[in-house]
């Protein structure tokens, strides 16, 4: 709602079940393909999934079907941007390259590739969000299609890093590379700090230069909350359980809530 609102656009129904629908059947698809790392940080999801897991992978197919027929009916051009995503989706955890990892390259699946999966998943949230209604409605990008894009992405990238780093036991333990793995935790937090920054001056900016309508200005709450679950999260104040993931997830709630205020009081000025 708030990419969409930003851009000027009016919402549309297709648009919140395509983006829904994708998300979900990407998280619980590759909650299902990532067993090992998930066995120790989620003990409670691993036995749920093990429990329910044909029910989840129908569900999860079905949805990922629901969401392109959705896109079809949208135009070719979301239809085939949502095709390439969700086939990108389908081979991350595939073996590309046959035979034995080499010396010089040893990455034989996307999956591989350190930090990729939340990097991808941020990109991912970004195109199903932002891109999608614009070539909808008006068949191409638009300066503020780019900072609405910029804006879930780096909600979502900062999200996923926490969790990586809520996770970090587990992900060491199955040799998973993670960013915080990869590059260490402070140089993690010096990255995620750097992306705050660059997306609180890009909000800031696109309402006034007429980027964006001035929701852009309201959205620099969504940073603030950001900053306050990041900041109680170093300081052991959040816990690992259900605390966490609700303060964390609730920043996409909290940005479709100003993104409503604005709505409701856009009207009077």
């Amino acid at each position: 709602y708030a990419s969409v609102r930003l851009q000027g656009f009016p919402l549309r129904l297709s648009w919140i079940f395509i983006a829904a629908l994708y998300v979900f059947s990407m998280h619980v698809l590759n909650r299902l393909s990532d067993k090992a790392s998930e066995h120790f940080n989620q003990p409670g999801r691993t036995e749920f999934y093990e429990r329910y897991g044909k029910w989840m992978v129908s569900a999860g197919i079905a949805s990922a079907a629901g969401a392109l027929v959705l896109a079809w009916f949208e135009g070719p051009l979301p239809f085939l941007l949502l095709l390439a995503i969700s086939g990108l989706g389908a081979i991350y955890n595939l073996r590309l390259l046959p035979g034995r990892p080499r010396s010089w390259f040893h990455y034989q699946r996307i999956k591989d590739i350190p930090g990729s999966k939340t990097l991808l998943v941020a990109l991912a949230w970004g195109v199903v969000t932002s891109l999608l209604p614009a070539l909808a409605r008006e068949g191409e990008v638009l300066p503020a299609t780019l900072v609405a894009f910029f804006f879930t992405s780096c909600l979502v990238f900062v999200r996923s890093t926490l969790y990586d780093f809520k996770d970090i036991q587990g992900d060491l333990m199955v040799g998973k590379e993670t960013i915080p793995i990869v590059l260490g935790g402070r140089k993690t937090e010096i990255l995620v700090v750097a992306l705050l920054v660059l997306l609180g001056g890009v909000l800031a900016a696109a309402g006034p230069l007429g980027w964006t309508t001035s929701l852009s200005s309201f959205l620099l709450f969504s940073l603030v909350y950001v900053v306050a679950y990041y900041w109680l999260y170093r300081r052991d104040l959040l816990g690992r359980g259900f605390l966490f993931e609700g303060t964390v997830d609730g920043s996409f709630l909290f940005a479709g809530l100003a993104a409503l205020v604005w709505s409701l009081l856009e009207p009077i000025r």
